[in-house]
């Protein structure tokens, strides 16, 4: 039935939104100040961080999403660029985004990094437990003190990870003016979550003389590479065996197998059966600890690891040594605990925990720049095991490899996500590792056993998994930091050390390797870069101490002392408060924008 236009006989022949495409844009409207400045110029703003003024910065900087600019420079990574600088505004050098707060934190309780055995050690570091918050309105100059025993966890909490939040900066000030320090202008929050709990503590010691793997490393914390699971199958070259692509997840094997193909020394020794001898490292100076998290799952010896490794077979052998012992409480019991916590439903938020591996006693920085938990060598750790590629329940060896993992190592928070990964560049090593497996046709129980020749003659052999092209940020064992070229020094001949110029100077560490692992016992409590011995050196005195958030108001910090006297924290004080400031520098030329506030 034909449509016209209403009182006429006009066809409608157009529908309303074809009629639409008739209308025209002008295109210089967009060039127009009218148009573009409130659309576009007028509300772009940008700034590097919050409550500072950043101008144009020469040099290189690490990149910020969405806010730095410009090109990057030939022959260096594409995660640098130089920054052009905060856009300006009618405030001239003022920052852009501003989040104040009014709230003043007051702490009873200074740790230092080495001071408490129970806790991680984390040299030129403290622990600072929070107590209180002192809240100020500054319309009407009147007080409030929060007291954690009387709030509830979380909202407490979320006053403290607000104004002192990973990264940030804080000031800190002595309660007893009796007491002599050596304070710093500004401190660090590196970790805002809690203490950390000393369950696990790996000390490095030789293995020479010793019943493990001395000639080559043991411990790698690497990512990426591709895994070959049982490229050799009980000894013997497994041609079905493919590898596949590793994810980026950040993973540290802290003990090695090194036991690989068939392969006869001039001597006609077999070099692909078990011997403890290949096994490492030596856990014999390593500690189990107890704490309110380890022994509601562990019902072994707490204190150092017996290193017992004897029996009567390969398995008895395996599971008796330091290695059996740590491997099972790192990778069964702990994890297993883990997992059943964070995942308990009926837990609060306060009465869960993370799991945490501290490296270098907090010396390291792996992430410089940032201040946060990595600058103190600490990573958290998935409660999942990493080798699940072998489709095992758990990745559980059997009975012959002791019921023991397959792949002794964690794996931690994040996949390819530079909030948890180090920052530094990586060097690429192959791992091997090996395990013991049941066949159908090798000795007691299908498990291979102990001959008296020791040299295993009618042994089926060993599996072993390869990592080809691991992405390594360090290594450790009885070569230290410069390890063998290609893990492959059990085969014959030796292999090189890595060649000079593979490796850079943040691949390289001082000391001996040492990593402890540490259940977080959730409180109020900031980690941070105070060297208790040297700047508080005569402790907190009688009374508390204050910090101070960076990002408090300015009027508050004029007038500490008026709202500390007020608060009833400290005896005396200016009876009036200090004019503020209220200078306002205008719009800056060019050359002005240039300068750093």
């Amino acid at each position: 039935m034909p449509l016209y236009h209403p009182g006429t006989n006009i066809l409608v022949t157009q529908s309303f939104e074809d009629r639409l495409k008739t209308a025209e844009f002008d295109d210089a409207l967009v060039d127009q100040i009218a148009w573009k400045n409130p659309r576009y110029d007028g509300s772009k703003l940008k700034a590097k961080k919050i409550n500072e003024y950043h101008g144009f910065e020469q040099g290189l900087h690490q990149p910020i999403p969405g806010l730095q600019v410009g090109s990057f420079p030939v022959g260096l990574s594409g995660s640098f660029v130089a920054y052009e600088g905060d856009s300006t505004h009618p405030f001239g050098l003022s920052p852009i985004v501003s989040n104040k707060t009014t709230a003043i934190y007051i702490a009873s309780t200074v740790i230092g990094g080495t001071e408490d055995s129970q806790f991680v050690t984390l040299k030129n570091h403290s622990y600072i437990g929070i107590d209180r918050i002192l809240l100020i309105n500054q319309d009407d100059d009147s007080v409030q003190i929060l007291n954690k025993s009387v709030e509830g966890f979380d909202e407490f909490h979320r006053f403290v990870t607000n104004d002192l939040p990973t990264g940030g900066n804080f000031g800190i000030k002595l309660l007893d003016g009796t007491i002599q320090s050596n304070l710093n202008l500004k401190y660090k929050v590196k970790m805002n979550k809690g203490y950390l709990l000393n369950s696990f503590d790996f000390r490095f010691a030789s293995s020479s003389g010793d019943k493990h793997l001395a000639r080559n490393n043991t411990m790698y914390l690497y990512r990426s590479g591709s895994t070959t699971v049982r490229q050799y199958y009980t000894g013997s070259y497994n041609p079905n065996s493919q590898p596949s692509i590793n994810n980026g997840k950040l993973k540290f094997r802290y003990a090695k197998n090194e036991v690989f193909a068939p392969f006869i020394v001039p001597t006609g020794s077999v070099t692909n059966k078990f011997v403890i001898e290949k096994t490492g490292p030596s856990f014999a100076s390593s500690s189990i600890i107890e704490n309110k998290f380890t022994k509601q799952y562990y019902s072994g010896s707490f204190g150092l690891i017996l290193d017992n490794p004897n029996g009567t077979t390969d398995s008895q052998i395996l599971k008796n040594s330091g290695y059996g012992s740590a491997s099972k409480f790192i990778s069964y019991n702990t994890l297993t605990f883990l997992k059943q916590n964070t995942e308990n439903p009926n837990l609060s938020n306060q009465n869960k925990t993370e799991l945490h591996i501290t490296f270098f006693e907090g010396t390291k920085d792996f992430a410089k720049g940032f201040n946060d938990e990595r600058s103190i060598g600490t990573f958290e750790v998935d409660s999942n095991l990493p080798g699940q590629t072998h489709n095992d329940s758990k990745d559980k060896g059997d009975q012959c490899n002791g019921f023991l993992p397959h792949v002794p190592e964690l794996a931690f928070k994040g996949i390819d996500d530079n909030r948890f990964d180090p920052t530094f560049e990586t060097y690429n090593e192959d791992i091997h590792h090996a395990y013991l497996e049941s066949t159908a046709s090798s000795g007691i129980d299908g498990c291979q056993s102990l001959g008296n020749s020791g040299f295993f003659p009618n042994a089926i052999g060993m599996s072993s998994d390869l990592i080809d092209e691991a992405e390594v940020y360090f290594q450790g064992g009885d070569l230290g930091p410069l390890g063998k070229s290609g893990d492959l020094s059990a085969q014959f001949p030796p292999q090189p050390l890595i060649p000079s110029g593979a490796m850079n100077v943040d691949n390289f560490y001082s000391g001996s390797m040492r990593y402890q692992l540490s259940f977080l016992d959730k409180d109020h409590t900031i980690i941070t870069n105070l060297n208790k011995d040297t700047e508080l050196f005569d402790g907190i005195g009688n009374k508390e101490i204050i910090l101070i958030p960076d990002n408090l108001t300015q009027k508050i910090k004029s007038n500490l002392e008026f709202y500390l006297n007020k608060a009833g924290l400290i005896d005396s004080a200016p009876i009036t408060k200090s004019p503020i400031s209220t200078y306002n520098p205008g719009p800056q030329s060019p050359s002005n924008n240039n300068q750093a506030s």
